[in-house]
């Protein structure tokens, strides 16, 4: 079991293929990954609007500079505010 919290830096679809849910399922595929894999959140840099990821769990990360930094909690200790590396 892995402790800590990887990062997506960012998810992009083509226009045409946009409102599908292409990018709804491939993050509800990373986050069912991660928590196989024991990671105890996820964090995530968007430019984009975030109601998506809001949508998935995702919310803005507290005490943080840098606009687009959201985080979900995978149920452990780890809380939504900066990691030391950004």
């Amino acid at each position: 079991m892995f402790s800590g919290a990887p990062g997506i830096g960012s998810v992009s679809t083509v226009p045409d293929c946009r409102r599908q849910g292409f990018a709804s399922l491939l993050l509800s595929h990373r986050i069912q990954d991660a928590k196989a894999q024991g990671f105890q959140g996820i964090y995530l840099f968007s430019d984009i609007d975030p109601t998506l990821y809001e949508k998935l769990g995702f919310e803005a990360v507290t005490g943080s500079e840098q606009q687009g930094m959201m985080f979900l909690s995978l149920g452990g200790p780890l809380q939504a505010v900066a990691p030391s590396y950004f």
